[in-house]
This record gives C-alpha cells, sequence and structure tokens, in this order.
C-alpha cells in the first residue's frame, strides 16, 4: 500500500554524510518561544542520507549566497549556527570582531569562536531564517570527512520539520495545519536559554528533562553520575541488563562511557537494543532513538510528535556488531596514544599532522580474539599507514601486529619493525 504523505509537507533533495557532534551551552533559564517568527516560505524536501541513525548523522547541503554549496549537519542539540574557520575568508564583509571561549563547547570542551554577521543560506533555491549572526570554529577538531557547518535551533526554531526516517525524507509543514492529523504521541516542549529544545519523559525509570538532540549518535545519554548509577543498577537485572559497557577518549580528550542494552523502557514503551552513553553537559534524547519514529518537530507551536515505526528498525541488528564498532574506537585510541609517545611506526613523536581513521574492509572477528586494521593519513602527504591490531580477550590489552605503508596505488612500498 502506498503511504499518504500529509499535504502540509512537501518534497525531494538529496545531500551527503559525515561526522559531527557540538553543543552550544548556555545556562538553563528558558526561553521564550512565543517571538520566534515561523518561516513563511518553505524549502523543497530533503532525502535523507545513508544509514541515518546507524551511525551517520541527519545532512543537508546549504548554499552560501555566493553560490557555493556546502554540507552542514542538522543538529538541535546546537543553540547556533556555525560554519568551519576555513571560510572566515568568504566572511569579512560579515565580521563583527572576535570572541574567544564564549560558552561556545564541544562536550565540555571551549572552542575558540568567530563572530561574524549572519550571510544568507539557502536551502536548494529557498533562503533560510537564521539568527542575526554565526560563529566560526575549527571544525576539524571534531568533525571527519567533509562537513563545514552546523545548522542549529536559530535557524530550525523558525520551522515544522518532520523526520520520516522510514521513507528517509525530511520535511518542511505549517506549523499551523497539523491539527487532526495522525502523528503519533504529543510532548510539549521547552527550550534552553540558546533555543536547544528540552521534553519531559522517563527512561530506565528516571524522569527527567530531556534534550532532544540529532547531533547525539546513540539512543540517549546520560549526566555521568546518573549513568554510572543506572547502569550499576540495570546491570544487576536480567531483564534490562547490560549486554555490554566501554570506555573510549572523544575528539578533546575527554573519557566517555557506553552501555549497550538488550531492552529499555522509555515513557512505558520498551526498545531492544538500546544504546546509552555519558554526557557532561545534559540528559539527551539522541538520533538513534529518534530514527525508531514517524518525527515531527513543530518548533513554532511549541511541540514534538513520536509516531513508532511499525516493527522494530533495530530488532534485527546484530549486537555484536555494534560491539565491533566500540572496538574499533578502542584500537583507533591504542594507535592514538602510540602516536603520542613516539612509538608509532611511520610517525615521528613531536610530527605536525593527525591521524585520520577509517576501518580498512578486512572486518571483524566474532569471537576473540579480535583483529582490526585501521588506515591513518597525514595531514600532509599522498601515503596512507596501515596497522593491524589484535585483541586476545575481551579484557587484553591491544597489540601492534603489523605495520606497513602503500602508496596511492595502494602498492607496499614500506615494512615497520614494530615496537
Amino acid at each position: 500500500m502506498k503511504k499518504i504523505v500529509p499535504p502540509v509537507f512537501q518534497q525531494v533533495r538529496s545531500f551527503g554524510f559525515g561526522y559531527v557532534l557540538l553543543l552550544l551551552c548556555s545556562c538553563a533559564a528558558a526561553r521564550d518561544q512565543s517571538a520566534v517568527v515561523p518561516a513563511s516560505v518553505l524549502p523543497a524536501d530533503v532525502t535523507m542520507n545513508k544509514d541515518v541513525g546507524r551511525g551517520q548523522k541527519l545532512y543537508v547541503p546549504v548554499r552560501l549566497d555566493n553560490g557555493k554549496e556546502l554540507l552542514f549537519v542538522v543538529d538541535t542539540g546546537a543553540g547556533a549556527t556555525i560554519l568551519d574557520k576555513s571560510l572566515e575568508p568568504m566572511l569579512e564583509r560579515y565580521h563583527l570582531g572576535r570572541a574567544r571561549n564564549v560558552n561556545f563547547t564541544w562536550w565540555g570542551t571551549n572552542l575558540d569562536t568567530g563572530l561574524y554577521e549572519a550571510p544568507k543560506l539557502y536551502s536548494g533555491n529557498t533562503q533560510l531564517l537564521t539568527g542575526d549572526v554565526i560563529y566560526t570554529a575549527d571544525l576539524s577538531q571534531i568533525v571527519e570527512g567533509p562537513v563545514v557547518g552546523i545548522l542549529g535551533m536559530d535557524c530550525l526554531r523558525h520551522y515544522c520539520v518532520q523526520l520520516d526516517f522510514a521513507a528517509g525524507k525530511i520535511r518542511f509543514g505549517d506549523p499551523g495545519q497539523l491539527n487532526g492529523q495522525d502523528l503519533g504521541e504529543e510532548h510539549s516542549l521547552t527550550f534552553l536559554a540558546d533555543g536547544r529544545p528540552l521534553i519531559h519523559a522517563n527512561l530506565f525509570g528516571h524522569r527527567d528533562e530531556w534534550e532532544i538532540d540529532t547531533g547525539c549518535d546513540d539512543d540517549a545519554a546520560l549526566k555521568p553520575e546518573l549513568f554510572q548509577r543506572k547502569v550499576q543498577e540495570l546491570g544487576d537485572k536480567s531483564a534490562l541488563g547490560s549486554w555490554l559497557t566501554t570506555t573510549s577518549t572523544n575528539y578533546a580528550g575527554r573519557t566517555e562511557h557506553q552501555g549497550i542494552f538488550q531492552k529499555a523502557v522509555f515513557d512505558g514503551q520498551s526498545f531492544t537494543n538500546f544504546v546509552l552513553r555519558d554526557c557532561p553537559d545534559q540528559n539527551l534524547v539522541g538520533l538513534r532513538f529518534l530514527a525508531r519514529h514517524l518525527v515531527t518537530l513543530n518548533f513554532p507551536k511549541n511541540t514534538m510528535y513520536l509516531q513508532r515505526r511499525s516493527g522494530e528498525p533495530f530488532a534485527d541488528e546484530d549486537i555484536f556488531a555494534k560491539a565491533v564498532g566500540v572496538y574499533s574506537v578502542e584500537a583507533e585510541e591504542f594507535l592514538s596514544n602510540l602516536k603520542q609517545r613516539g612509538e608509532l611506526p611511520g610517525w615521528l613523536k613531536d610530527e605536525h599532522g593527525k591521524l585520520y581513521f577509517s576501518n580498512s574492509g578486512d572486518g571483524v572477528l566474532k569471537t576473540h580474539p579480535i583483529s582490526q586494521s585501521i588506515i591513518a593519513i597525514k595531514e600532509h602527504g599522498d601515503s596512507q599507514y596501515h596497522y593491524l591490531v589484535t585483541k586476545a580477550s575481551k579484557d587484553s590489552a591491544w597489540k601492534l601486529q603489523r605495520a606497513w605503508r602503500t602508496d596511492g596505488n595502494e602498492h607496499v612500498i614500506e615494512e615497520y619493525p614494530l615496537p
């Protein structure tokens, strides 16, 4: 049966993919949304990028008024729109002065920022409503891939946005014409001072304010002390047991913890393969949880609707595969530590450059020992550096098994002795 799209929503445009998570933090005072003017001209619909909610965030092409089209992440967890500092030469005529560490943080880490009068931004041929100013920051500290912008709540608050993960569409609708439509369970939205949206909900028996954050990869995040308490509580209950808990280090060097649960209860509804992590700033509802629903974010009317998708989108997910992803993070951290100590073959201790990790596609064994192959690329240079690392058991340390370098044609040009 053909799916009927509500007439208030419109049609299609495509965009790419990448990775980012950014929070523009402020005090917890509520924002008065009554002053927000809804957009009168709506963008055409957008086709979602592949695997959104399954490790990929939500991305959209945004065009500057000079005609250049750039890739942005759609992030309700960002209070403002942010451009990468590499775009500053294009923004000189908009410059308002230099701002440093002005409550601009990424999961607890301050970033240096530039402050500019907001340029015109377009989705297709439609100019987007934004705030009066935008920020610039070095997004390479937190972003992998070609993403050079973050579309935050200074823009999104003017729109009624529907995220149809089943159809793979982002739709923009008239916020005043949703009455009577079957859009699922209604949740009232409140807003932090910088515009980030909140709902009241109950997760794992903890009722609290939860920020709706499309920049969070996981189902949800808890403040660290609450995360540790809940993991300990749930680990003692087989029905809600933790299948796996892990520790890793993020881009900013902060230690993070993640739990994968066989089952979780959110506002009385059960969900399988639920992924939870800790977050220093706020309890979050993330993109993976939203992807289990048809989501309608009617920001001008302070309302969110969640209509659960038929079936369970992640029910057939191999939860061990998620652990493999965790093991990849651990392996990358192991190599990063070797580099910092000057023990990574092919890299000098103080050599300028970054490691850009990507799974080589060799796969991972389903039982221990685990073998993970990773490619690292320097900031400048044509060579690729390959590292094969192994982990004998769940509790054992990672070990470097092989290291070699290839040219642009993937020919091996050097094998490195192991430290």
